[in-house]
């Protein structure tokens, strides 16, 4: 059976679409420091992908531990990944303004909103969308500003990078030593590349009876003074549909591309069999790219070293190895540190 959960419908169906992975959630938390949400996700974060879809962040690979973005959250040791070049990120202006990106067989058509019951008074005189579809379940992300495209040019060093400190993010993620937050294995998601806009609307639906179509309404206010209204609805019977806009009020409207819509790079999960750590490696590294092919992540319900007291605290000596120390050098017997790829997903 289907997670009939709004966050769940909308990452299975529009992962399907092969920009990376989508978040329902795409704003940082708001207890992060404002330097890291002027600037929304970025390559080189380490987080958690959360249960109601959207990116808890741990702290950044690529920057060093005094970084205002890393300042006072870094595991013990830690050395940020070195990238020998000054064009370490690819970017470019991907979406178009006023682009969508919809789960398979949805229609779209364009609508005035002029004098619509639907629509309250600040959005009239804009414009709007109407997307359907007679599938039982839709997926709709709406960029009226339209969103730029960031990758990075060094992926194998990431892939390198992860597999060498992986056990030690785990370690320092979960630990009572540390920040004990319970993140289940395969949940850490190292990003190496986004997809990031201004604004956005988003729509996850389904519908529990075959005799009606699934029906949504995106519609957009006038732009002034750099300023956009946004507001969605649906009044279509038997329909279940959850719908997010950013920003909910004009005058939040951000500066600058902050609001990560897609991420792409890796799911780390650490092996805890201790055949398959001998046949295929004590970590897997599942791949999340821009292939049609991606599978939604799945998380286990184990949290791995969620009751452990480590040594990475300790000296450069202890049995834990530093952060860019080789995977062999932990001292740890349930866990060991390697990576498998999938073909063809990168």
């Amino acid at each position: 059976m289907s997670d009939p959960r709004a966050h769940a419908i909308y990452t299975k169906l529009l992962l399907r679409r092969g920009h990376g992975y989508p978040l329902w959630i795409p704003e940082s938390d708001y207890n992060l420091p404002d330097v890291y949400r002027d600037k929304g996700v970025s390559v080189g974060d380490l987080g958690i992908l959360t249960d109601d879809g959207g990116f808890d962040f741990l702290f950044n690979v690529c920057a060093k531990a005094d970084n205002p973005v890393n300042r006072g959250h870094v595991p013990p040791q830690f050395q940020p990944l070195w990238i020998p070049s000054s064009h370490a990120i690819r970017k470019i202006p991907f979406h178009r303004k006023n682009s969508s990106i919809t789960s398979a067989h949805v229609s779209t058509k364009k609508i005035t909103v002029e004098g619509s019951a639907e629509m309250t008074p600040f959005v009239s005189g804009g414009g709007g969308f109407e997307f359907s579809t007679s599938k039982a379940e839709a997926a709709i992300l709406m960029l009226p500003d339209g969103g730029s495209r960031y990758d990075t040019m060094h992926r194998s060093l990431f892939k390198q990078y992860a597999a060498e400190n992986a056990l030690s993010w785990y370690i320092y993620v979960n630990s009572l030593d540390h920040l004990a937050r319970e993140a289940p294995n395969g949940s850490l998601y190292l990003v190496t590349g986004c997809d990031k806009a201004r604004s956005w609307m988003t729509a996850a639906a389904s519908r529990s009876s075959e005799s009606h179509a699934i029906s949504v309404k995106f519609a957009i206010g006038p732009i002034m003074e750099g300023r956009i209204a946004l507001q969605t609805s649906w009044n279509t019977p038997y329909i279940d549909a959850d719908t997010r806009i950013y920003p909910d009020y004009p005058d939040l409207m951000p500066q600058q591309d902050s609001q990560c819509v897609f991420m792409r790079g890796f799911t780390i999960t650490v092996r805890e069999n201790s055949l398959m750590q001998k046949i295929r490696g004590p970590v897997q590294l599942k791949v999340i790219g821009g292939s049609s092919r991606n599978a939604a992540p799945s998380f286990s319900s184990r949290t791995p070293y969620s009751s452990y007291h480590d040594n990475l605290a300790g000296s450069p000596s202890s049995e834990v190895s530093s952060s860019t120390g080789p995977v062999d050098n932990f001292g740890v017997p349930d866990y060991w540190v390697s990576m498998l790829f999938e073909d063809g997903l990168y």
